[in-house]
């Protein structure tokens, strides 16, 4: 059954990618005054297949996230931009770019307004078997591989053609039909796609920077470093030790990785940590803000509402209220 579910913000939205693909670094509203917005909705659509999933999202701001696919899937990432490019691992992705990601690789992305993404999702025993009977023995992707590349025309027009058709069944009653050519039908286009893009010539490849693959994994640490601690006030000495990296070289990698700057990533780590407060048990804004390291209330008010779409003290009141 394809699903489509829209999100009453970024947080939730956020929440609900951290549950099925990665963990999202950081996210924003949109600036006032940023021009013509296509996406203006939180959003996703699932599609199931016979052996994964095409999942289509629309985020009405700016996002960054990391994760690491699955040991036994092969991820197919396109995005769909709207005068702001994309960047995968550091890549700049083209207007018709996409990226194929092997089993256990991991992924930094980022977007610094309103887009859309698409992940095709396909488990690697089943692309393989496909894969060798359309082209031949070990073309399947390698683990921990990652390929950005430039698609021909009618491949890019392809992949958009299949998530625009999904799109249109969800208004549409499901029914047994519809239920088997998803299953079977689009997953054989979207491999039909993957094999085309392995045969593809190596001068449609995106350039990746050797550095791309060592700053990813460094950005990776910092945040499994904030999952792990999420109650403390980490400081960016904690991230340097944590990487064996100075402030300098973690600065450049958060900048080319997501966007922003370590101090962000740390501000907005006890931004998350101050909500989570005002949601459970603190008696007031001021303990929370101080207990998160924050010392003067009209600066947290101010980056506490950039970041969640409200003040801290709705908060409080809407936790007091359901209490």
């Amino acid at each position: 059954m394809i699903t489509r579910h829209v999100f009453p913000g970024a947080e939730e939205f956020s929440a609900m990618l951290t549950a099925v693909s990665g963990d999202v670094i950081q996210y924003g509203k949109m600036p006032n005054g940023s021009g013509e917005r296509r996406w203006a909705e939180w959003s996703c659509t699932t599609a199931p297949l016979v052996s994964g999933a095409i999942m289509h999202f629309t985020s009405a701001g700016p996002i960054a996230g990391t994760g690491t696919t699955d040991a036994d899937k092969v991820v197919l990432l396109m995005p769909w931009m709207n005068n702001v490019p994309h960047f995968y691992r550091g890549v700049e992705m083209s207007q018709r770019g996409a990226a194929l990601y092997g089993p256990e690789t991991e992924h930094v992305g980022k977007c610094d307004a309103d887009h859309a993404f698409t992940v095709f999702l396909i488990h690697a025993e089943r692309l393989r078997n496909y894969l060798h009977r359309v082209i031949g023995p070990d073309t399947e992707p390698a683990a921990k591989s990652f390929y950005p590349l430039d698609l021909p025309e009618e491949l890019r027009s392809e992949l958009e053609s299949i998530v625009t058709e999904l799109a249109g069944m969800t208004e549409t009653p499901d029914s047994a039909s519809t239920r088997e050519s998803i299953c079977s039908g689009y997953e054989e286009r979207v491999m039909a796609v993957i094999a085309e893009i392995i045969s593809l010539r190596e001068d449609r490849r995106l350039e990746e920077m050797p550095r791309h693959d060592s700053r990813s994994k460094l950005v990776n640490a910092c945040w499994n470093l904030a999952r792990r601690e999420a109650d403390r006030n980490l400081t960016i000495e904690d991230l340097c030790a944590e990487t064996k990296a100075s402030e300098r070289v973690l600065r450049c990698a958060f900048q080319e990785m997501t966007g922003n700057s370590p101090a962000l990533f740390l501000r907005n780590h006890r931004l998350h940590k101050a909500r989570r407060m005002l949601l459970n048990d603190a008696p007031s804004v001021k303990d929370a803000a101080y207990s998160c390291g924050f010392t003067e209330m009209g600066r947290f008010s101010v980056y506490y509402r950039e970041l969640f779409g409200e003040s801290p003290s709705e908060t409080l009141k809407s936790q007091m209220a359901r209490c």
